[in-house]
């Protein structure tokens, strides 16, 4: 299982959608709005049969200035940018420290690449 987390505009869905089609079900892969889940997800994973080793969290890293470009490019305001920058400085504060793995989604396909390569060892 894959635990993606990461602030607004980092490219979890993106991610998501690639980790698919190279194979992945939607079950294995779970995209986190908050860092705070991590283990409660890892904990409700194993609850359910997933292998608690192989249960890996990937925090995904993006400057704010490019994921401000992107939220703007899907059409999102300036006001709900600034909002959504707010917030998530706060909630994802450790965030890197908490996740197994960073991964800098500067170019989607080398993102994808790496998750896949630290997933399967």
């Amino acid at each position: 299982m894959i635990i993606l987390i990461g602030e607004c505009g980092s490219g979890k869905t993106s991610i998501l959608n690639e980790l698919i089609k190279n194979g992945y079900s939607k079950d294995d892969v779970v995209c986190l709005k908050t860092d705070q889940s991590i283990d409660d997800v890892k904990e409700k994973a194993a609850e359910l049969g997933f292998d608690a080793e192989n249960i890996k969290s990937f925090y995904i890293f993006v400057p704010a200035e490019e994921r401000t470009k992107r939220m703007l490019s899907r059409g999102d305001s300036i006001e709900t940018i600034q909002m959504r920058m707010k917030i998530d400085s706060e909630k994802f504060k450790g965030a890197k420290e908490t996740a197994d793995f960073v991964i800098k989604n500067e170019i989607l396909e080398e993102a994808v690449n790496e998750i896949i390569k630290l997933d399967r060892g």
